[in-house]
């Protein structure tokens, strides 16, 4: 399967592309997700650059924006932050350190449902990243 991270991920081949995702009522609070390469864009750029975009700290106004002074969304985070913490490859205490992160804001929406296609308004393509929950 690794091989199959150096497949050209468009077609026709890219060196740009742009991926959108939906948070639900928040949207897209840190924007599109943006690739550029210096050769055509691979299964693998597409993944790790996922990967990477979610793996990001947050702020303290990050923070304080998706918890909106909400007890529910503030218990949400929390709870996916400790059981992030806990399931991480890493030792819990340096995962721990590390803070919160965008992850921390998908739920039990972690699991990769695929890319699909958008034509935007300007008639470029776009990539729709979709998220499933774990099956039961």
């Amino acid at each position: 399967m690794e091989e199959a991270f150096d497949d050209v991920a468009l077609y026709p081949p890219s060196h740009t592309a742009v991926i959108q995702y939906d948070l639900g009522s928040y949207g897209q609070p840190w924007g599109e997700i943006n690739i550029e390469m210096d050769h055509d864009i691979t299964c693998g750029d597409v993944f790790w650059t996922v990967y990477d975009f979610f793996q990001a700290r947050l702020t303290q106004a990050e923070v304080d924006y998706l918890t909106n002074d909400n007890p529910a969304n503030e218990l949400m985070l929390t709870q996916n932050f400790a059981r992030r913490c806990q399931l991480a490859p890493a030792l819990f205490d340096y995962e721990y350190r590390q803070g919160f992160k965008r992850v921390d804001c998908l739920g039990g929406f972690k699991q990769w449902g695929g890319l699909s296609l958008v034509v935007a308004p300007d008639q470029s393509w776009e990539l729709q990243l979709h998220l499933v929950p774990p099956s039961l």
